[in-house]
């Protein structure tokens, strides 16, 4: 690939990022705040950097959330 014709990944705020896969705001930000699990994100430097949120890396922390379908019967 280029370097100049690189493919930019999204970069979505907690606020955005929360209603498209199904959990508050809150609950992110328990998740970032208690080290206890959610999607991968980045910080700006700083005590209050920005948090981001990169799509491919939700993108591949939701398929990692799928379990395996229970077979009844």
């Amino acid at each position: 690939m280029n370097t100049k014709t690189q493919v930019v990944d999204q970069l979505l705020t907690a606020r955005q990022l929360a209603p498209l896969i199904g959990y508050s705001y809150w609950t992110l930000k328990y998740w970032r705040t208690h080290g206890t699990g959610g999607p991968p994100y980045c910080k700006k430097p700083g005590k209050r950097g920005a948090v981001r949120y990169r799509v491919s890396q939700v993108n591949k922390w939701l398929d990692s959330q799928n379990k395996s379908p229970i077979v009844l019967g």
